[in-house]
């Protein structure tokens, strides 16, 4: 019995020891939220005096477009007053706008694309084609890296820092290609060094080619207050209820989103992107691709 009892314990404690991440492999996450900066904008536009129908069955693209014409750029949020709008085509925002309902119980956006494969609601960047090698400085807690192209770079720049895949990549697809990265901001440029806002969180491999490029990212994007539902079933392909791409300093909050084609919130490449107060439920398929389920 104490022999069995012995066995137990070795065992209990060889599983919890195998649970616990080596400190190389760790990073610290308390300060994500440290340079998360959203500007509350001072103009509200009601998308009804814009040619809005909250009957459910009126496409409200053209109405939305004209709102955002109208807001020419500046901060502005697009209230939705009670009851459903239909969209017919993808929501692609523009910087620094809001969408905002009385609720997610009382306004609802309706989507409906024919099964087209289409994201519901875009919030979108770019980046530049041009990268730059980086020389050195690339290891886990760096926050300075070296390259003969900084003066390319000013204080401020959003950046991708990036590596070509391993050997660990033995099915390569064009989606996954140069997938260990991160994303951070430059904090300040003097001769070759960039210096970071945050730290590597991992050691870049010489053999992979490390390299850097800017990017022009979306910021002081928000949607709250709302339900997002989906109502077509593409027959393939995965698409989400909203995309986040190339993005800085945006948010979601208590907001519902009801059957999607994929995920309900893609995030990628992007920067302080804040997810709050919401529900997400219910998809058109749970077979485990394509971000189904």
């Amino acid at each position: 019995m104490k022999f069995l009892f012995l066995i137990t314990i070795l065992l209990t404690f060889s599983e919890v020891k195998a649970q616990v991440i080596p400190a190389e492999r760790r990073v610290s996450w308390e300060l994500a939220n440290q340079h998360f900066h959203f500007i509350e904008p001072d103009t509200e536009l009601n998308i009804l005096d814009f040619g809005g129908s909250n009957d459910g069955v009126t496409d409200n693209a053209a109405a939305l477009e004209l709102a955002m014409e109208q807001a020419a750029g500046e901060a502005a949020t697009i209230f939705f007053p009670p009851g459903n709008y239909l969209f017919n085509t993808p929501i692609t925002l523009q910087d620094s706008i809001i969408l905002e309902g009385s609720g997610s119980e009382l306004t609802t956006l309706l989507f409906d694309f024919n099964q087209q494969n289409e994201n519901t609601i875009n919030v979108t960047g770019s980046s530049p084609t041009t990268k730059v090698f980086l020389n050195g400085g690339f290891t886990k807690e760096s926050s300075k890296v070296f390259t003969d192209s900084a003066f390319l770079f000013s204080s401020g720049d959003m950046v991708e820092i990036y590596e070509t895949n391993g050997d660990w990549d033995i099915v390569p697809v064009s989606w996954a290609a140069n997938s260990v990265g991160q994303m951070t901001v430059i904090d300040s440029v003097a001769e070759d060094t960039l210096y970071l806002q945050s730290p590597l969180r991992i050691t870049y491999d010489t053999l992979l080619s490390p390299r850097l490029k800017k990017v022009n990212p979306i910021v002081n994007v928000g949607i709250r207050c709302l339900t997002i539902k989906r109502l077509d079933e593409p027959p393939n392909g995965g698409s989400y209820n909203i995309n986040f791409s190339y993005a800085q300093n945006c948010w979601i909050t208590g907001i519902e989103s009801d059957s999607s084609n994929g995920s309900h919130v893609y995030i990628a490449k992007s920067l302080s992107i804040k997810i709050s107060g919401s529900y997400f439920h219910h998809a058109f398929q749970y077979d485990g691709a394509a971000t189904h389920g």
